[in-house]
């Protein structure tokens, strides 16, 4: 009896390209990590997570169950990018709001600063 392929078996070259790039921009836009983080996070390698995000290595099914339960990811938004929200449990933007501020409290005073002052400026831009 012929095994079941997994669902990371049935995409397309495309569909897996954009399964990346997801990936990718989770990774940055979401949990602001570094390709180290997020290789620690998972248990594997920074080179993995380097040569997977190049193209040069294939997403395996243990890399990708990981990610989805590490970090709570909808299965349909990894792979599909058709579900509203990238979580499973719906708090996009609690989480969203706690990865800034760890982001934020990493800052050095002086980038801290900066940063405040150049989010002084954007906001009255907008409130003129």
């Amino acid at each position: 009896m012929k095994k079941p392929a997994s669902i990371l078996e049935t995409l397309t070259d495309d569909e897996m390209t954009n399964v990346i790039n997801r990936i990718v921009s989770f990774r940055e836009t979401y949990e602001m990590l570094t390709q180290e983080q997020f290789a620690q996070k998972l248990h594997v390698s920074q080179s993995y997570i380097s040569q997977l995000e190049a193209g040069k290595k294939p997403l395996t099914k243990s890399a990708f169950q990981k990610m989805l339960t590490v970090f709570n990811i909808d299965a349909n938004w990894l792979l599909y990018g058709v579900s509203d929200n990238v979580y499973r449990d719906n708090q996009d933007e609690q989480r969203i709001v706690s990865n800034f501020l760890d982001w934020y409290k990493g800052l050095s005073i002086e980038k801290q600063a900066s940063f405040a002052k150049a989010v002084k400026e954007i906001s009255e831009l907008y409130n003129d």
